[in-house]
């Protein structure tokens, strides 16, 4: 499965970083047009903060931006899903690089098919936080990602966290 998985990432990164007919041939990022025009983004995302799985983003042209991601596994026995949100804030939009605040939080599910343990396995479920992250241009359209949120565990004890989250990003008009 793992092998599957890695191979569908490694896929969707050499397609994604291949010129279209239909792109503009431009070879410089879109990173300055970020800051005015509106732009959409679909990838994947890793992470314990705002959702993991397929992810899906809008910027707009006055430097805000709001992405929601979500994703389901079963391995075995267990199932797995997570949504989530997120609102940017870009403190600079450059050629090559954005950073940006951002605050979100996402809600996460562990369960099993055993029929004597029902309902969601995990302590703290939901979570919310902010931080920074960084949006680098590998090529035109398609961005790497690395944020670092405080995430904020809820449950019977509220858990503080730095963890950074990861996402594979490409934008489109």
């Amino acid at each position: 499965m793992k092998y599957f998985i890695r191979s569908v990432v490694v896929l969707c990164v050499l397609i994604c970083s291949q010129a279209l007919f239909a792109q503009d041939n431009s070879t410089r990022p879109i990173g300055e047009e970020l800051k005015s025009q509106m732009f959409y983004g679909v990838g994947l995302q890793a992470g314990l903060f705002s959702g993991s799985g397929i992810l899906v983003r809008a910027h707009f042209p006055n430097r805000m931006g709001a992405q929601t991601a979500f994703g389901v596994i079963k391995l075995g026995d267990n199932t797995y899903w997570t949504v989530g949100a997120e609102f940017q804030y870009s403190f600079n939009n450059n050629v090559d690089d954005h950073f940006y605040g951002l605050i979100g939080g996402g809600y996460y599910y562990a369960s099993t098919d055993d029929v004597e343990e029902t309902g969601n396995e995990l302590n703290s479920p939901a979570r919310f936080g902010f931080g920074v992250g960084y949006e680098w241009f590998t090529s035109r359209n398609l961005t790497f990602n690395i944020t670092l949120p405080l995430i904020f565990f809820t449950g019977d004890e509220t858990t503080i966290l730095p963890i950074p989250q990861l996402a594979l990003v490409y934008y489109f008009q």
